[in-house]
């Protein structure tokens, strides 16, 4: 039963992280696209709405929906094989979990180099456009470092200790 607490938490943090991180990021980010159009007397504002409406696209569907449906679906799943087999569904969840860290890890340190060449195209080149997509880069990477440096580290880690524990255990 140690094992089903452990993965209703993690599943319920990563359905949290879809409705309350993503989903208004990416309503904020279709306003401010919207409003970049509407404002569109240059480059940078057109570029910018153009950025910022991917990236809503992305947070809303990706990010919010899919997320959402995938964790809960995630529960469901994986409750099941643990009734039919408990050992090996700890190691396989072991397995994924730890390649998810190392995944979030990654996605932190490549959401720092988009933010190093979005301030390089906002600040070293005289291009209205490209600080247009700057901007919306830096916005991306915000909610990237938000999610992957706090959030999702943080249930990966809860999980994956109680994982470890209950390892231990079987």
């Amino acid at each position: 039963m140690e094992f089903i607490k452990a993965l209703e938490n993690f599943t319920n943090a990563g359905k949290s992280e879809a409705l309350f991180i993503f989903l208004p990021a990416g309503l904020f980010a279709l306003a401010s696209g919207i409003m970049a159009f509407k404002l569109s007397s240059n480059g940078y504002f057109m570029s910018l709405g153009i950025t910022m409406s991917v990236i809503a696209l992305l947070f809303l569907g990706y990010g919010s929906f899919y997320g959402y449906v995938k964790f809960k679906n995630r529960f469901e799943v994986v409750s099941k094989s643990y009734s039919l087999d408990s050992k090996q569904t700890i190691k396989d969840q072991l397995e994924r979990m730890e390649s998810y860290e190392a995944y979030t890890k990654k996605n932190f340190y490549g959401a720092g180099i988009i933010a190093v060449l979005a301030l390089i195209c906002i600040f070293a080149f005289d291009m209205k456009w490209l600080a247009g997509i700057g901007t919306g880069l830096l916005f991306l990477c915000f909610i990237v470092f938000m999610v992957e440096g706090g959030f999702s580290k943080l249930k990966s880690e809860k999980y994956l200790t109680a994982l470890r524990e209950i390892s231990e255990t079987l």
